[in-house]
């Protein structure tokens, strides 16, 4: 008796401890999508679950075109409506239900809305990597399991054992291992903007032509599949007493035939529809596809604060989701006038307003300066006040000789004038981020300027200052300019 008991505590400690290696083995391969990627995906389902439990009042559902548009903190900033935005790329209806489905568990919102764009996408056997960034980070559950086996049953290709033993899927990722991997408990925590996810580019695109409704009475074909889903989603928001609203955003890729059909859907459903593709919509938010869009289907944090704004007074007046305080929409404020100012930056031309915005996150930034030295004769007070309020004393003698670095970070600030060649190196983030940077002058008189971030290069190498921006949250290179000093005005150059 005495030794079955021994072996059966060995057996259960040795099952234990199989299960502790399988589990960190298995999260350590599933592929991260933090807030230091374009789509944040990991960092958007893991956030969900922080949220207090029924504080949501609108959930966003949809692939990418919702993730770039909702801003739950413009939401809750301008409407105080709470809202959280679980779309991510290439979601298809049967996620977005799946995802709905387990909403409910921890929410009771009082409407969804669900953008449209997958609608007439059957793509779903192609949509397996963006299927698993969606289904890999919801938490085990008979929601779960429901979607699990409905994926595998609709594409046979896929398999369910890979659902649960995720080491199946991504077992070749070993050579593939980053940061990101090993800091799993740091990035999750960064979950500040609830789903929305933008990025900084501009389209500067002419030729989109917003649709006139009544153009056409052709209607095109709604796949199978995602009509099914599209009443499973409505049908689960009556039986919770859901308001559903469907919302197209701005896209060159919709057709008149297409809003007709969805019209059409949301009309038999008896569910509103917004497309913002339409020339009254479109008119009415000032939209312009030109400055409003990051390339032709995502609107950009501009865009994405008209098209909020416009839903946050509808889900106020016609549906009734009355403001309120919280504590996790409070809470982040400041993340997102964090990333309104990141996102302003690469746009900002005036070295004077540039300064300002380092000034507000130097918190969060490391900022490397150096100057190319062919003139700093257009420089002035108000500039080297700028410079002094970073904590620089940027203490620089106009001539043709002189060579300037300086590095500042959440940590401390190096900074060096001279009249001969200037080096520094140094590593940000901990020792993780290794940087080099230069301001030379070589023995022809010939000025140059260097600033490497992982020996990579990022300084423009223009004449006059040239300042790269790191933000530490993010873990990327944000901006890259060059002011030129000797010029009237100090234009900048990117």
């Amino acid at each position: 008796m005495k030794k079955n008991i021994v072996f059966a505590i060995k057996g259960s400690l040795f099952l234990f401890l199989l299960g502790i290696i399988l589990f960190i083995i298995n999260r350590t391969l599933v592929p991260k999508y933090f807030i230091n990627t374009s789509w944040p995906t990991t960092s958007t389902y893991l956030g969900f679950y922080e949220m207090p439990e029924n504080s949501v009042n609108v959930l966003f559902l949809g692939s990418s075109h919702g993730a770039t548009a909702f801003i739950p903190q413009e939401l809750y900033n301008n409407y105080g409506i709470t809202s959280y935005n679980l779309c991510c790329e290439q979601q298809n209806l049967v996620t977005s239900y799946y995802w709905l489905k387990e909403a409910l568990r921890f929410q009771k919102p009082k409407a969804v809305v669900l953008e449209t764009f997958y609608l007439f996408n059957n793509q779903f056997d192609s949509s397996e990597p963006y299927i698993r960034k969606a289904i890999d980070y919801m938490k085990w559950g008979n929601v779960k399991r429901q979607a699990v086996d409905d994926i595998c049953t609709i594409d046979t290709n896929q398999s369910k054992s890979s659902y649960y033993f995720t080491n199946q899927r991504f077992h070749t990722r070993w050579s593939e291992l980053s940061e990101d991997d090993f800091s799993y408990s740091q990035m999750s925590g960064h979950y500040e903007m609830k789903g929305f996810s933008t990025m900084f580019n501009q389209i500067n695109e002419n030729d989109y032509v917003p649709l006139l409704i009544g153009e056409s009475s052709e209607t095109a074909d709604i796949p199978e599949l995602m009509q099914q889903y599209m009443e499973k989603i409505n049908a689960l928001c009556n039986e919770n007493g859901i308001t559903l609203i469907l919302v197209k955003n701005p896209t060159t890729s919709q057709k008149i035939n297409e809003h007709n059909a969805t019209q059409q859907l949301a009309d038999t459903l008896n569910v509103p529809f917004y497309d913002f593709n339409t020339m009254q919509l479109y008119n009415d938010i000032a939209f312009s596809f030109e400055e409003d869009m990051i390339d032709t289907g995502h609107p950009s944090l501009k865009g994405a604060i008209k098209i909020t704004n416009y839903l946050g007074k509808i889900l106020q007046t016609d549906y009734d989701i009355a403001p309120q305080i919280n504590d996790a929409w409070e809470d982040t404020r400041y993340a997102y006038s964090c990333l309104q100012l990141s996102s302003n930056l690469k746009h900002v031309p005036d070295i004077n307003t540039y300064l300002d915005c380092l000034k507000l996150m130097k918190e969060q930034y490391s900022i490397f300066i150096t100057l190319k030295n062919d003139g700093i004769d257009c420089l002035d007070e108000t500039v080297s006040q700028g410079f002094n309020d970073l904590g620089l004393s940027f203490n620089l003698n106009k001539g043709d000789s002189t060579t300037y670095i300086a590095i500042i970070t959440p940590e401390n600030i190096y900074e060096n004038v001279s009249n001969i060649s200037l080096e520094a190196k140094g590593t940000i983030r901990s020792g993780i981020v290794q940087y080099q940077i230069t301001s030379v002058i070589n023995e022809k008189k010939r000025p140059s300027c260097s600033i490497q971030l992982d020996e990579k290069e990022y300084a423009k190498n223009y004449k006059g200052l040239n300042i790269v921006v790191y933000d530490n949250m993010t873990k990327d290179v944000i901006d890259s300019v060059s002011f030129d000093t000797a010029s009237i005005g100090i234009p900048s150059l990117r």
